[in-house]
């Protein structure tokens, strides 16, 4: 089944919710490791910070942004969950892609749909520009489920890349760890114009609260602004809330929680209208999250 529509590009997002929900042993993924990540990362930052798109912008814009990630051979990607084959590439490589001046991967991605113990939905009000100096207008507030991320080699929480993935970013951006959480699974997927990519969405059930979680957040963020407000430079701020000894470290990227009820009926309306109404406030909606609340309300049927 796929379900198609308009997405903010203009472009047409295509959305696969599947029959059923499936667990991370019935999603297979092979790649081959990189023989030298460093010398790789080294390499391609070299290569794609040198070239230049229509508009004279280099490749690379997150210089920072240095970490391997997986992707699909090629812009229209065969997705066979029983056996996916992806490659190992850089984030440069990536930031290439999205400023146009390579048209050669597709980086796989994951976003999730996380609910609370008291049945709500998580989502993230974005602290900043989704794709600083991207060519699409990803821009400050609109708002995401969470957590969401790149596909990376990592297995440090399952040995299924995907749902490692997952977990890695539930923990950086929700506080969330993985035994903080229960029957996880893949619903779905998607193209995501916006990113370029072709997003798994994933659903999880936490045991913690939406009231838990917002406090959370708030702690982190606190830190992070608090080491702003003192002069230390964006990326010192951010380390400061690992080393306050949080585990959200990437709460930084949010300006915000928000928790919306799990009812299909008010779900469907953000579908429909791209925008979430919430405490007299109208917050655009990213396209990947529209698609996983698709797949969410299709699974749930």
């Amino acid at each position: 089944m796929v379900i198609e529509r308009t997405a903010q590009t203009g472009a047409i997002q295509k959305i696969y919710p599947l029959d059923r929900p499936l667990l991370e042993q019935e999603v297979r993924v092979s790649f081959t490791p990189a023989e030298d990540p460093e010398a790789m990362l080294d390499r391609e930052y070299n290569r794609y910070s040198e070239m230049k798109n229509a508009k004279g912008e280099p490749g690379v814009y997150i210089p920072h942004w240095r970490e391997l990630i997986l992707v699909f051979k090629g812009l229209s990607p065969n997705v066979n969950l029983s056996g996916l084959e992806l490659e190992v590439a850089t984030s440069f490589h990536s930031q290439a892609l999205r400023r146009g001046c390579v048209e050669d991967i597709t980086p796989a991605t994951v976003l999730g749909i996380t609910r609370t113990s008291d049945d709500k939905i998580m989502y993230g009000v974005r602290g900043g520009t989704a794709a600083p100096g991207a060519a699409t207008a990803l821009v400050l507030g609109q708002a995401n489920t969470i957590p969401g991320g790149h596909v990376t080699p990592q297995t440090t929480y399952s040995p299924n890349v995907i749902f490692s993935s997952f977990f890695d970013e539930l923990l950086g951006e929700g506080g969330i760890e993985r035994k903080q959480t229960s029957e996880c699974s893949l619903i779905g997927y998607q193209t995501d114009p916006q990113f370029k990519s072709l997003c798994f969405a994933m659903r999880t059930q936490t045991s913690f609260s939406s009231q838990e979680l917002a406090e959370m957040h708030t702690r982190a963020l606190e830190v992070y602004q608090k080491a702003k407000t003192s002069g230390a430079p964006e990326l010192e701020a951010r380390k400061r809330i690992g080393e306050a000894g949080m585990v959200n470290s990437d709460a930084w990227e949010n300006n915000s929680l928000i928790f919306l009820p799990n009812d299909p009926r008010y779900l469907k309306k953000i579908v429909e209208s791209g925008h979430i109404e919430h405490e007299d406030r109208r917050y655009k909606t990213l396209d990947n999250s529209i698609g996983a609340l698709v797949m969410h309300l299709h699974s749930a049927r």
